[in-house]
């Protein structure tokens, strides 16, 4: 990870993530930041 980067584990899979969407950070109704997605893998995939 890189300086100010960010990681984000789902706790359910979600399909059709892909580089180049926006990732929300939510607390309720309030913006907690935002960030572009730079890769997305699936650890159901890396565990076979």
């Amino acid at each position: 990870m890189e300086a100010g980067g960010l990681v984000v584990t789902l706790t359910e899979p979600l399909r059709g993530v892909a580089p180049g969407q926006t990732v929300v950070l939510y607390q309720g109704s309030r913006v907690l930041g935002q960030a572009t997605i730079d890769a997305a893998r699936s650890l159901q995939r890396a565990a076979l």
